[in-house]
């Protein structure tokens, strides 16, 4: 009989390490899907806050003092949605689509950012050249990737001048957002759509993450134009993504958060 040679070889060390860097993948998912929401979350609590120091103005007359109470649950319905729409995302769950039209994305905006742009001396144009023309998607979805963008147009302006437009190209809806700020350097430009990538002390870096991903889910995409001042993002999206592959990046993101709470 000739003999045998066995070969014993210790992977404990292996799977220790596959272990710890599961555990960091997860831990980042979580950080990012928390980040995200505190940014989402952010915009409509600090307008329910403006007007909620209106409602307390003693020389409010009753009809407006119910008006701004309006406001404010609109905008506490926001927050509703947004929380709703998140869990949902962890769960897996698709969220609900519906035929939203540019029109009405764009009131909503208005409704949301312009005492924002108010409170910072700011002014907002808001034109649509789109028509009745609609996406389907998720309304939550696509309202705060352009919140994000007009959010981040008055956090680079002293007394920002926003202008947004939304017209149709193609099979697209473009989304035009610009201001009167100081710009984007060179050489981060092809840094700001990263996830926390910031140059504010206070920022968190999401926002323009926000909007590329969003972007990428409609099948469309986020850029900077160069201009002579100030900043001007397209955010294009498709307006039935069901036609482009780019639905499955967002199953493969869903996926991604879901094992957070495996």
């Amino acid at each position: 009989r000739q003999g045998e040679v066995v070969l014993l070889t210790d992977v404990s060390d292996f799977y220790e390490m596959q272990e710890w860097m599961n555990r960091e993948k997860r831990m980042t998912a979580l950080g990012e899907m928390t980040a995200r929401m505190a940014h989402q979350l952010r915009t409509p609590l600090s307008t329910a806050l403006l007007y909620m120091s209106q409602i307390q103005d003693p020389r409010l007359e009753t009809g407006d003092r119910n008006r701004v109470a309006g406001k404010v649950t609109a905008q506490l319905k926001d927050i509703e949605n947004l929380v709703v729409g998140m869990l949902s995302f962890v769960r897996g769950c698709q969220q609900v689509e519906t035929e939203v039209s540019a029109e009405q994305l764009l009131a909503d905006l208005d409704r949301v950012v312009r005492p924002q742009v108010d409170a910072h001396r700011g002014k907002l144009t808001i034109s649509n050249a789109a028509g009745g023309n609609t996406i389907r998607g998720n309304r939550e979805a696509l309202l705060s990737a352009l919140v994000n963008l007009v959010e981040n147009a008055i956090q680079h302006s002293v007394e920002p001048v926003v202008c947004v437009s939304a017209s149709i190209i193609g099979d697209e809806v473009d989304f035009v957002v610009s201001d009167n700020g100081e710009g984007v350097p060179a050489g981060i430009a092809d840094q700001i759509f990263d996830p926390f990538f910031t140059t504010r002390g206070e920022g968190n870096g999401m926002g323009l993450a926000i909007v590329a991903l969003t972007a990428r889910e409609y099948g469309g995409d986020v850029t900077l134009a160069d201009t002579d001042t100030g900043a001007t993002f397209h955010f294009r999206v498709k307006r039935d993504r069901s036609r482009h592959a780019s639905w499955q990046s967002a199953a493969a993101a869903a996926e991604t958060i879901k094992e957070v709470t495996a």
